[in-house]
């Protein structure tokens, strides 16, 4: 399944085998950094932000197009290499979703699995998910780039599910451009049909957002290597 993704911003897997009894996966050598040591240095900055955000949408794109939902979209599975590319790894959650009889797409799961965070609401509740799971969830690293903060705190794994299905996070600061914080708010809507429709509304909303930018540092980010074109 993994193999059958071929992308610039997911972590290529080389050889799936085995060897002396052990099960082991090659994946590509990557230097740099997780996302989740990235914030822990500091604030991310505007373009940083932009630069990670589009170029990881368009690999859930790319992931969603393939049939598979990834169900474990945190900054730890998020790694930004030395060369400026964001990078999807750790599938070891994602399922492909077949077709239902309405021609939607779902995979269920009578156990909540993921990161407690970072999972949607219908995660939370152990419901079919499509890829709108994977948009919620990354609409709250999205929320935690831009504040430092996680969109859901709460003391315990039950505390921070109960938040993530009841309650709306605290508003981002009033520093954060007005509609990078509708591209969260919307990402972060409790009902799956309320969020964006797919990753690839997601990226395009992100590069409409760009103007806020300065001048001198607006960047395009498409499908090529390292996210540029």
């Amino acid at each position: 399944m993994i193999g059958a993704l071929n992308h610039p911003g997911i972590c290529t897997v080389h050889e799936l085998g085995e060897a002396g009894g052990r099960v082991f996966l090659a994946m590509e050598f990557l230097d740099g950094e997780s996302l989740r040591a990235r914030m822990a240095r500091g604030p991310v900055s505007e373009t940083e932000f932009f630069d990670i955000a589009t170029q990881v949408a368009r690999a859930l794109e790319a992931a969603h197009g393939q049939g598979i939902v990834h169900r474990d979209i945190k900054p730890d599975n998020l790694f930004l290499t030395r060369s400026g590319q964001a990078k999807l790894m750790d599938f070891g959650l994602a399922r492909p979703v077949p077709t239902g009889a309405d021609g939607t797409t779902l995979t269920h799961s009578c156990v909540t699995l993921g990161t407690p965070a970072y999972m949607a609401p219908e995660q939370v509740r152990g419901e079919a998910v499509d890829h709108g799971a994977d948009l919620f969830s990354f609409g709250v690293v999205l929320y935690e780039m831009l504040c430092g903060k996680r969109a859901f705190p709460g003391s315990s794994p039950v505390e921070v599910m109960n938040a993530i299905l009841k309650d709306d996070p605290p508003e981002l600061s009033a520093s954060v451009p007005p509609a990078r914080a509708r591209i969260v708010q919307r990402c972060l809507e409790k009902g799956p049909d309320r969020r964006f429709q797919s990753a690839a509304d997601l990226a395009l909303a992100l590069q409409s957002s760009l103007p806020s930018l300065p001048l001198g540092q607006r960047r395009s980010v498409g499908p090529g290597r390292n996210g540029r074109r």
